[in-house]
């Protein structure tokens, strides 16, 4: 008879099973490599298929240029998919089954579309790559696909040590991704909820540990303006508040565990992206997974969710989940 444990432990495990293709955008810097073998590590697992893109931004080669510019630009595009086709076969060589896709345009917008095309269910990028007078938008390229991909992304962070060739049939405790401890923090959200399970499975074949965290407001967040520091009788409102989340929070730490994955749970106070990354580099995290909700409307002007600041912040990779669209 499946107990609630076994359920939700066969749920967890249909996450990254369910991955049939991944998609890693590449400027061919040696971040976008790194983002390459950890695309590769993951596809082993999973058994999927790597597509290889590259998007081609014209604005990028306008300036200083002498000559007829579609000559030009014509040139540059030959030269970067001949520089594609010698990476996909570089990874073929290694036993990966990888295909190729060009685009024009801004590169966010071209990732999100490839990835809908392709029925990508994962998208594996760096948030940095090569250096010239466009090319710090990098990072801001990825805050953007995080923001408006309809699958989970892993970002890639340049700062981060990376990353051995493998070949395929590597597990996930070996480098690069060697997953000894992820740091997932929780609101206790629905998409929070949707993504935990993801966290737990990477730690399961891993081998590693799962952190749950929550990060509470700073006591300035919850003083009334124009009234000074909280009473005494509101402080013990609130700290009974707290210790409640902290029950909740070993609740759900020891259903981790019982679902098979090494546990732990912490509490942290102050600005909840910082206080996240503060935590990663505190307990050596080798991943963060963090829930998101995602956006709509390339014309929206955000200043950036929770997650699209760790994205930016961290110094490991991160991995954003999404909730699935209604």
């Amino acid at each position: 008879m499946q107990t609630p444990a076994t359920a939700a432990a066969g749920a967890v495990a249909s996450r990254l099973g369910s991955i049939r293709t991944i998609l890693v955008p590449t400027d061919f810097s040696a971040p976008a490599e790194r983002a390459l073998h950890y695309a590769e590590q993951l596809a082993s697992y999973c058994q999927a298929k790597i597509v290889l893109l590259h998007a081609f931004d014209a604005d990028e080669y306008v300036a200083g240029v002498m000559g007829p510019l579609s000559e030009y630009q014509a040139r540059i595009l030959e030269e970067d998919e001949a520089t594609l086709h010698a990476i996909a076969k570089a990874s073929q060589a290694r036993g990966f089954r990888v295909e190729v896709r060009t685009g024009r345009g801004r590169p966010a917008r071209q990732i999100t579309q490839a990835a809908e095309e392709c029925e990508a269910g994962l998208i594996v990028l760096s948030t940095h790559g090569r250096t010239g007078w466009r090319r710090f938008l990098m990072g801001s390229v990825a805050e953007a696909v995080v923001r408006h991909a309809h699958c989970p992304v892993l970002t890639v962070h340049a700062r981060h040590e990376s990353a051995h060739v493998l070949p395929v049939g590597q597990g996930l405790a070996a480098p690069p991704l060697q997953l000894r401890r992820v740091l997932f923090p929780t609101d206790f959200s629905v998409a929070a909820g949707e993504a935990q399970p993801w966290a737990e499975e990477l730690v399961r074949e891993a081998h590693g540990t799962l952190t749950l965290l929550h990060v509470f407001p700073a006591k300035s967040h919850l003083e009334t303006p124009g009234r000074g520091l909280m009473t005494e009788a509101v402080e013990q409102v609130f700290e009974g508040a707290r210790e409640h989340t902290r029950e909740q929070l070993a609740a759900f730490a020891k259903a981790a565990r019982e679902r098979g994955a090494p546990t732990d749970s912490a509490t942290a106070h102050g600005v909840a992206a910082q206080a996240i990354c503060e935590q990663a580099e505190l307990t050596r995290a080798d991943l963060i997974v963090i829930a998101t909700q995602g956006q709509t409307g390339w014309d929206r002007t955000l200043l950036g969710s929770t997650a699209e600041r760790v994205v930016r912040l961290a110094e490991c990779p991160v991995l954003v989940v999404r909730r699935p669209r209604l």
